[in-house]
């Protein structure tokens, strides 16, 4: 598990990647979003999406999501995930891991 205190840090376009992230202090920043139990939230997001009608965007969701079936924690970055998929697939994106 990685133990950092992030509170006071500005994540930009920063991936961790085969990490734990169950036990960091997220930022405080409202652009940053973090959830603890991502791997839980992203399997019911799967669920969710799996019974919606296939599209582009769809399609992009499950691929994200299925990546993060196995991480133990997520910090995003909301405005670098607009500028980087957009803000219809952040949003949404978001909206399923938060709803899950």
């Amino acid at each position: 598990p990685l133990s950092a205190d992030f509170e006071f840090c500005k994540l930009d376009y920063v991936t961790f990647e085969n990490c734990n992230l169950e036990n960091v202090i997220p930022p405080i920043e409202p652009k940053h979003i973090f959830f603890k139990d991502v791997a839980v939230r992203a399997k019911k997001a799967l669920t969710i999406i799996s019974a919606e009608p296939e599209s582009q965007i769809n399609k992009i969701l499950k691929l994200r999501l299925l990546k993060l079936t196995t991480q133990k924690g997520a910090i995003f970055n909301i405005e670098n995930l607009e500028d980087y998929e957009g803000k219809e697939f952040t949003s949404r994106f978001i909206s399923l891991l938060q709803d899950a």
